[in-house]
This record gives structure tokens, C-alpha cells and sequence, in this order.
């Protein structure tokens, strides 16, 4: 009677474990899920080439005087 509650009771321990694991495990996918499709949403909301043609643009319209003080202040 005592072994068979002590094997049931070990059971439950070993099942409650590996749950446990499985749970780390989701939380860790769900969260590098989430962190990768933030970052190619991020990714893909922010254009650094249309910031740099501007400047480009910016910077072959403007004077000599101008162009001097962007290029030094970039």
C-alpha cells in the first residue's frame, strides 16, 4: 500500500517536472516569436534609405556654405 502510494507520488512529481519544462519551453518560443516579428515589423516600418536620400538631395541642392556645415555636422 505505501509503495504503490510512493510510486503514484513519484509519478506525479516526474509528471509535474517535465510540464514544467514544457511550460519553460513555450514561454521561451512564444517570446523569441514575438521579439523576431517585432523586429521585422520594426524593420520594415523604419527606411534609412529614405532618410539618406533626403540628406543626399538636400545636400547636393544646397551652396557651398551649406554643404560644408551639413557634411560637418552629419
Amino acid at each position: 500500500m505505501a509503495s504503490s502510494m510512493q510510486g503514484r507520488l513519484y509519478q506525479l512529481a516526474r509528471r509535474l517536472s517535465i510540464g514544467r519544462v514544457l511550460r519553460y519551453l513555450d514561454f521561451w518560443g512564444r517570446y523569441l516569436w514575438r521579439r523576431g516579428i517585432s523586429v521585422v515589423s520594426s524593420f520594415r516600418r523604419s527606411s534609412p534609405g529614405g532618410v539618406a536620400a533626403a540628406q543626399a538631395a538636400a545636400l547636393a541642392n544646397a551652396d557651398m556654405i551649406t554643404a560644408k556645415r551639413m557634411a560637418v555636422a552629419s
